[in-house]
């Protein structure tokens, strides 16, 4: 390229690069430290969850606070509007990063930065007016708040909105130079932060407006303390367009809007399912479906810890092909995925109907044949969601992006079919079949893309064994 980066800028840049001087020993610890900090995920949402209730309710009452709810839900879509460009920038850096091609990496974050911030500053022209013409107040039945009030918190918490796409990129270039547990500490710590002047302000007096500005402040000091921590962390890492080209972003135009077909086929998945219930066996169903699903679906945060925790490593193995890396690490992800999974899921089959006579205090009698289904689709879900770490981690989940929305779209249609003869587990069932359906579509492209042998994988999968003997390699540096 014409603008080549100085070679002393990048003096340090070459301790990340994968060689198999230091593979071992890094990608051991550099596993353990993602793992233990992706945990915190679900720790700090558990911790929020239980605080926040209590706080809003007392201090704010259940209107208001549903209020607050309600609007804050609405800009929170517009966190979707770069278009996926951040995750598969996050792989296409790693990648590059660990095949020693900085140069490459920064062209892709500058390209993906000039990109995020012109769509941030175009939706903060287009929806900020609309969000003051709609009378979104009277649609929504609010009363607590004045319309002016309610005009406010929601330019405010769109901004705030929008300025969170400027963090992704920050935590994408940490991921990609070997820090993916900086990233994750600083994202756990931003919500906490987050969290606590939240919850200061209202328990001060403090109502919506305020507790929106102050939302967007916290947001702004902690893009600053992060493109700070990034300049100082990632030595090839630098802020501008010196280096950004409309070419790179066309080349990541494709599996980025492929990208955006997960989320959207997740809510499908979700609120589609509910909705389909709701029409043919109508809202008390509903309220006993969607308990289930939410206790059932606490086994699936074991499957994210370790798909989210292991995917800089599989980019920066399958960046430097080093694929006998990448199978021992796809191998590991699924065989933990499943085998943490499908023990906590017999767990809750045990305790469930304990648990949901606590939790719905006796009001609503548990259908155990619905649990049942949800409960091994949860372990179904596992083997595919945890494969598919390896097209997307590698940028080639473009085609099982479309077909996992066909996949929901039918699996919702047997959900629609087999409630008419079954009632409810009809649905757990419907759902069963869909997450069946994509191990066919998701697992074969992995095994492709690794050069694997399906037998010995499935043989690998079924053997609770392999885990251990994983952990062992990993722990005693020849996990490559």
């Amino acid at each position: 390229m014409a603008n080549e980066i100085n070679p002393p800028d990048l003096l340090d840049a070459g301790e990340f690069v994968m060689t198999p001087a230091n593979a071992p020993s890094g990608v051991r610890r550099r596993l353990l430290l993602s793992f233990g900090s992706t945990a915190l995920g679900p720790l700090v949402t558990l911790i929020l969850q239980v605080v926040n209730v209590p706080i809003f309710l007392r201090f704010w009452g259940p209107e208001l606070y549903g209020e607050w709810l309600i609007l804050s839900a609405i800009p929170t879509y517009l966190a979707m509007s770069d278009m996926g460009f951040g995750a598969v920038a996050a792989n296409d850096m790693t990648m590059r990063a660990a095949r020693g091609d900085f140069e490459g990496a920064l062209v892709t974050f500058q390209s993906t930065w000039r990109l995020v911030t012109l769509v941030s500053t175009a939706m903060a022209d287009l929806v900020i007016p609309v969000l003051f013409l709609l009378p979104l107040g009277s649609w929504l039945k609010l009363q607590q708040l004045s319309l002016a009030s309610e005009r406010l918190v929601l330019m405010i918490l769109a901004i705030d909105s929008l300025a969170c796409l400027q963090s992704s990129l920050p935590m994408s270039a940490f991921k990609a130079n070997g820090k993916n547990h900086v990233a994750n500490v600083c994202f756990n710590c931003m919500r906490i932060v987050e969290g606590t002047c939240v919850l200061v302000s209202i328990v001060l007096g403090r109502g919506p407006v305020f507790v929106a500005t102050v939302l967007l402040v916290v947001r702004a000091l902690s893009n600053l303390g992060l493109m700070l921590l990034a300049l100082r962390m990632v030595p090839w890492l630098r802020f501008g367009l010196k280096y950004a080209t409309t070419e790179k972003v066309k080349e990541l135009f494709r599996p980025a809007l492929a990208f955006m077909a997960f989320p959207a086929g997740v809510s499908l998945n979700l609120q589609g399912t509910v909705l389909a219930i709701g029409i043919v066996l109508g809202p008390g169903a509903v309220a006993v479906f969607s308990p289930l699903r939410t206790i059932s679906r606490t086994a699936a945060q074991l499957t994210e810890i370790f798909k989210m925790g292991a995917w800089p490593e599989v980019s920066a193995a399958y960046g430097t092909r080093n694929l006998q890396l990448a199978r021992k690490l796809h191998r590991f992800v699924c065989q933990a995925s499943v085998w943490l999974s499908g023990c906590f899921a017999v767990v809750l089959a045990i305790v469930g109907p304990w648990v949901w006579r606590v939790w719905t205090h006796g009001r609503i009698f548990i259908d155990l044949p619905t649990f049942h289904f949800l409960l091994v689709g949860v372990v179904v879900n596992a083997i595919w969601n945890a494969s598919s770490i390896v097209p997307i981690a590698a940028n080639q989940h473009s085609r099982i992006a479309l077909e996992q929305l066909a996949a929901v779209a039918l699996s919702l249609g047997l959900v629609i079919v087999l409630m008419h003869p079954m009632g409810l587990p009809g649905a757990g069932l419907g759902l069963l079949l869909g997450e069946c359906l994509m191990i066919v579509i998701v697992l074969p492209l992995s095994i492709r893309l690794l050069n694997d042998n399906l037998r010995d994988f499935s043989k690998s999968l079924l053997d609770p064994r392999a885990i251990w003997s994983q952990v062992a390699r990993l722990r005693s540096g020849t996990g490559r």
